[in-house]
Parts: structure tokens; C-alpha cells; sequence
């Protein structure tokens, strides 16, 4: 029940912020239907008036999963990263448009960042396995003549991408328009290309079906320098496919050398006694977390013993 309490206080923390529910659509779908378990269970405790914390515990293990401990954490750590998350009765309203199962392409710039690249195959993923829909990745030479494409995803930079992206402002801004010919993801820079596909995945993950509103044109602001995060698995535990769930949930930087010097050089009393730097573990962490457009901050730990030297 320790899992459901926390659980329950994060719905009561996002279910009120549309920008956040976007940023955190992983939460969410957690919360969001623990919500309506425990509306269901204090329904059910109003019509049984159970007396005791015992008889309530009964009622939530009947409708509840058992998890086991650290069954999350196996999840984050080991993945999938996506999983059908399509409602097979859903059906598109007469303000939306429907990827169809296939007829689409996804086009990027053959010499488009690797971040991009990465984030073109991740979308083309997310289509495949949670929506059940097949879109081939296709490069071209020059996306400049975007707006000629049809039955076509274009995602880019506001540099490669021409009459589009004149209202964003910084990096990891990113400007989405959707019709029923054509859906184009514009960035500011490769980081805001990637958060601007993975948007688009959230609101198909919200809605549960590749439906868009079919006349959806916006433009987000990135309100922070960074979004830092520290690993929840533990000091130094940083899997790639924990990595992409950061990165999926808005986070584009990490803490990593928690208490340790990141090229292992003693730290000055009395972090030296609690842990040591592997500089090769740190690099590597470095190499990884760039795949997934993550930066990594270190602190730098020293004695100042007021020497002019020192």
C-alpha cells in the first residue's frame, strides 16, 4: 500500500496541469487510473462503511495489482521502453485526423543531427509497438520543400525547415502543425526536434489511438535552462532505457557524481569516507546520456586550506 500512497499523492500533484501531464505522461497514466481505482474503492467503502484500516486494505487487494518490491524499478531499469497502449474501440471525432495503419512516411534530413536520427527512430518505435501503426523512415537530401509532402510526418530544425519555426526562441523549443495531409515537427535546435516527437507521442498516449486534432498548430516554450533529475535506482545506476524515460518525461539533464570527485581524485574530508569515482564509468555515462540529448552535471569537491597554493 506504501507504492499506492505515493502514487496517489502524484495524481493529486499533476492531474490539475495540462503542461505537466505532457511532460510526465508516464505518471500519469499511472495516477490517472490509480484515480479512478480509489474513487471506486471509497465508493465501495461508502456502501460497506468498513470500521477498520484492515477491512480497507481487503477491499484495495481485490482490485489492486500485488507488486512486488522493486518490481518498478525492474521496469524502468530493463524496459520496454513503449507498450500497446492503443483502445481498440477508440474512435476519432470529427475534429481529429487518424494515422491510418499504414500509408504514412516519417521524413528527416539525411545530415540532421544524431539526436534527431535517434529521435525518428524512437517515434517510429512508439508508432509500431503502442499504436500499432507502420511509418518507414525515409532521408532526404533537403526537407525545404516540406509543404509539398502528403500522408507524411517531417521532423527537422527550424534550419531545415523553411517558413516554419520563426516563433521559437531557444533551444528545446518546438512548434508542432498538424492537418490531415501532412504533421510537421519543427525544433529550434535537434533537442527541440526530440521533444517535439515525443510530445506528439504523448498526446496519442493520452488519447489512447493516433488521433490528433486535425487542425493543431502549437508552439512550446521551454520555461528552464535545464531539468535535472537524480537516479532514483541509486548513486550511480544510469540504464539506457532509464535514461530514455527521463528524457521521454522532459529531462535533459542529470546529477551524476553524487559525493565523489567525476575523475576520481580524492574528495576533501568527509566525503572522502563515503565513496570513490570510476572516471571510465563516468565517461561512459557521459557517452550515453548524449544518445538520449541528457547532459551531465558532476560537483567538484576540494579542501580550501586558505594556502595561497591551494
Amino acid at each position: 500500500m506504501s507504492v499506492g500512497n505515493r502514487q496517489l499523492s502524484n495524481t493529486v500533484s499533476y492531474k490539475n496541469s495540462e503542461t505537466t501531464m505532457l511532460r510526465n505522461h508516464s505518471i500519469l497514466f499511472v495516477t490517472s487510473g490509480l484515480l479512478f481505482v480509489i474513487q471506486t474503492i471509497c465508493a465501495a467503502e461508502e456502501t460497506a462503511k468498513p470500521s477498520t484500516a484492515s477491512a480497507f486494505t481487503l477491499q484495495t487487494a481485490k482490485l489492486l495489482p500485488i507488486e512486488k518490491p522493486y518490481d518498478y524499478h525492474h521496469s524502468l531499469r530493463d524496459g520496454p521502453l513503449h507498450r500497446l497502449q492503443r483502445d481498440p474501440a477508440a474512435q476519432p471525432t470529427a475534429e481529429e485526423m487518424q494515422l491510418p495503419a499504414s500509408g504514412w512516411k516519417l521524413l528527416i534530413q539525411a545530415d540532421a543531427d544524431p539526436l534527431v536520427h535517434h529521435a525518428a527512430k524512437d517515434l517510429r518505435e512508439f508508432l509500431h509497438v503502442a499504436m500499432q501503426v507502420e511509418v518507414p523512415l525515409e532521408m532526404r537530401d533537403s526537407l525545404a520543400h516540406w509543404s509539398d509532402e502528403e500522408h507524411a510526418i517531417v521532423l527537422g530544425t527550424r534550419d531545415q525547415l523553411p517558413e516554419i519555426g520563426d516563433a521559437l526562441e531557444k533551444s528545446k523549443d518546438y512548434e508542432i502543425r498538424v492537418s490531415p495531409k501532412r504533421i510537421v515537427l519543427c525544433g529550434f535546435d535537434a533537442r527541440g526536434a526530440m521533444f517535439a516527437a515525443y510530445n506528439l507521442e504523448a498526446r496519442m498516449r493520452l488519447r489512447e489511438a493516433p488521433f490528433l486534432p486535425s487542425t493543431l498548430h502549437t508552439v512550446r516554450h521551454s520555461l528552464y535552462q535545464t531539468r535535472m533529475a537524480l537516479s532514483w535506482l541509486g548513486w550511480m545506476e544510469w540504464p539506457d532505457n532509464y535514461l530514455a524515460h527521463l528524457a521521454h518525461d522532459g529531462f535533459d539533464g542529470i546529477f551524476a557524481s553524487v559525493y565523489a570527485n567525476p575523475n576520481g581524485v580524492e574528495a576533501p574530508p568527509h566525503y572522502n569516507l563515503v565513496r570513490r569515482q570510476n572516471p571510465a564509468r563516468l565517461h561512459d555515462l557521459v557517452r550515453r546520456a548524449k544518445r538520449q540529448g541528457i547532459k551531465v552535471y558532476a560537483p567538484i569537491l576540494y579542501a580550501n586550506t586558505g594556502d595561497p597554493e591551494n
